[in-house]
């Protein structure tokens, strides 16, 4: 359970509109509703496969060092949890200090247009450049479970992109063009709010990292 609302807060620190700007991009230049479905679908589906594998695969080779240098297990996860909490108070940091823009350029224009299933890849693989994604593979090759690390995978892509997928669904029912209009209108007038907020989730996850180990180094037992 503990891992299912870890996977709910990194899902919001993690959110980010560039998915649904980059079917908003391949719309208007004409990709067509199918193709753009297939790259949400890829997004959805590669990120939680790409995400259960790793967590299982970290975990058992974290587990697979750990027996061969005959250490505890626990004293692994203690440098995991530091530099999970290093890395979340990082990412908050640089927030603070930064602001990141995507603009569509020609070359992106192009790529869209003949190669968005390419995109989509380069974007599953990009999730690997995000904190919270990474702190999550982390959490979830803790646990060592494949069903529970699918559902906390699959809650993390779905809330992180929900922009895309608000998007891919008005793009179904064909009612996009004013989705798109209203997440421009509402990213001009509330994208410093919404920024602070996310900083602030990412600060949070980082105070849960630390309470977990704070609590292995005061009792022995991890909190969660």
């Amino acid at each position: 359970m503990e891992l299912i609302l870890l996977s709910l807060g990194l899902g919001l620190a993690g959110i980010d509109p560039l998915g649904a700007l980059l079917v908003a991009a391949a719309l208007s230049v004409g990709v067509k509703k199918r193709a753009v479905i297939g790259f949400g679908v890829m997004v959805l589906v590669g990120t939680v496969v790409l995400g259960v594998m790793l967590s299982i695969l970290f975990g058992a080779g974290v587990m697979a060092i750990v027996d061969a240098l005959k250490q505890l297990p626990d004293m692994v996860w203690v440098a995991v949890d530091i530099a999970v909490i290093v890395l979340l108070w990082s990412w908050a940091a640089k927030r603070v200090c930064s602001e990141k823009k995507f603009e569509k350029s020609d070359r992106t224009k192009k790529w869209l247009r003949h190669s968005i299933f390419m995109v989509g890849a380069l974007f599953v693989l990009s999730m690997l450049a995000d904190p919270s994604y990474l702190a999550l593979i982390a959490a979830a090759g803790h646990q060592q479970h494949i069903g529970l690390a699918a559902l906390a995978h699959s809650l993390w892509i779905i809330i992180s992109q929900l922009p895309l997928f608000v998007l891919l669904a008005a793009v179904v029912f064909n009612k996009h063009e004013p989705v798109i209009s209203k997440m421009k209108d509402v990213q001009e007038r509330h994208s410093q709010k919404i920024s602070w907020f996310v900083t602030g989730v990412i600060v949070m996850a980082g105070v849960i990292f630390a309470i977990d180990l704070g609590s292995f180094l005061m009792s022995g037992e991890w909190m969660f």
